[in-house]
């Protein structure tokens, strides 16, 4: 087997949407999503390293890109606290932002805000892009665990979950060309719909 490297790290150099970084790699988002299940929102964690794995020969294109960027192509944070009165869309409205991502940033559920309580504001060039995508790929996908079972392949089990067989190889740092054991275990990220 030949000793090659499975993946690039490419140092983002600060909180990136993952449609960007997708971008600048010049390979498909849900390639980006693939080899970082760790990062199931629309932009890397302010929380975690700057780090993203990608696909073996994009490390350049992706640190070139990157050394262009300016402080507006990266995402932001406002805090806003919240006055009485307010809604989610007229908050939206104000930071020339959408419902949804301000949802999803706060994890909020429905509608229901409180006065006095503070939501994170993303800003950014590219957010609209960045939900947009995260929306049509399902960007928060379901962890869940699976044990090989006796005549399981990998593309048997990519189709029993609706998943690519490099999405499998890649969450689970498999070797293509080795077999799978039962009672193996697995990590896969399924679509909650």
């Amino acid at each position: 087997m030949p000793n090659s490297p499975a993946f690039d790290v490419g140092n983002t150099g600060g909180q990136i949407e993952l449609a960007r970084a997708a971008s600048l790699a010049g390979v498909d988002l849900s390639m980006i999503q693939a080899l970082n299940p760790g990062q199931l929102r629309w932009a890397t964690s302010p929380e975690t390293a700057q780090e993203l794995l990608l696909p073996t020969g994009t490390a350049d294109a992706f640190h070139s890109g990157i050394a262009q960027l300016t402080d507006a192509d990266r995402v932001r944070w406002e805090h806003y606290r919240i006055q009485n009165g307010d809604n989610l869309i007229r908050i939206a409205r104000k930071f020339d932002t959408e419902v949804e991502l301000l949802r999803q940033v706060n994890d909020i559920r429905g509608s229901m805000i409180r006065a006095g309580d503070t939501l994170m504001i993303p800003q950014g060039s590219d957010w609209a892009t960045s939900l947009a995508m995260a929306d049509r790929s399902r960007i928060s996908p379901t962890k869940r665990g699976y044990r090989v079972r006796r005549g399981d392949s990998l593309y048997r089990i990519a189709g029993k979950f609706k998943v690519s067989v490099h999405d499998i190889i890649a969450w689970n740092s498999l070797d293509p060309n080795a077999y799978l054991q039962p009672g193996q275990k697995l990590t896969l990220y399924v679509s909650g719909g």
